[in-house]
């Protein structure tokens, strides 16, 4: 069975190939980067130790917790100066008692917004968020994530967008959250 699915996945390889890939290319003039089936924007202002580099991650909340999926729609990270000051927490421990549970998995350990935390999921299990607009410039570059289907629908989100931004020369990170809940 192993076997049939790495044929099927060599296939896919080979029919989705695209040589553009292969070509060399200067890395270090790429400084944002937009990975739309991910869900993922990235945008720095160098590659040296000191430079920003701001990271947003905005793809599904996904399955029951098992797994490797963490309910993280929305999270971010940033990088300056040296200084990892927002981060992620990094590698996951499965030996971890009551893993599904945990405070790593949880959107309680991450950068994201809780409504009226319990000890159930802040996010709706099998809900939806993805990027809705990139936008990359010279001076600058930004990303909204589309939360509107991320959270259970006990809390009330009618709309929730949260953007990213790398702004006034790529010196400044900006994270903007715009909720309207149906109830205060």
């Amino acid at each position: 069975m192993k076997g049939d699915a790495n044929k099927t996945q060599l296939i896919l390889d080979m029919y989705l190939y695209d040589p553009i890939f292969s070509q060399p290319h200067d890395s270090a003039s790429v400084l944002d980067v937009a990975l739309p089936i991910a869900e993922i924007a990235t945008m720095r202002s160098g590659f040296d130790q000191d430079d920003m580099w701001l990271g947003f991650h905005c793809d599904n909340p996904l399955g029951d917790g098992g797994g490797h999926d963490h309910m993280d729609c929305g999270v971010f990270v940033l990088d300056s100066q040296g200084v990892n000051w927002f981060e992620d927490l990094g590698k996951d421990d499965y030996n971890i008692s009551n893993y599904a549970h945990c405070y790593r998995k949880r959107g309680e350990g991450h950068n994201v917004v809780i409504f009226n935390p319990t000890s159930d999921y802040s996010f709706k299990k099998g809900g939806s968020a993805n990027l809705e607009k990139t936008e990359f410039a010279e001076c600058g570059g930004y990303a909204i994530g589309n939360l509107d289907n991320a959270y259970r629908d006990d809390i009330g989100v009618i709309s929730y967008k949260r953007g990213a931004k790398l702004d006034d020369l790529r010196r400044v990170a900006t994270i903007q959250d715009e909720i309207r809940l149906s109830a205060p």
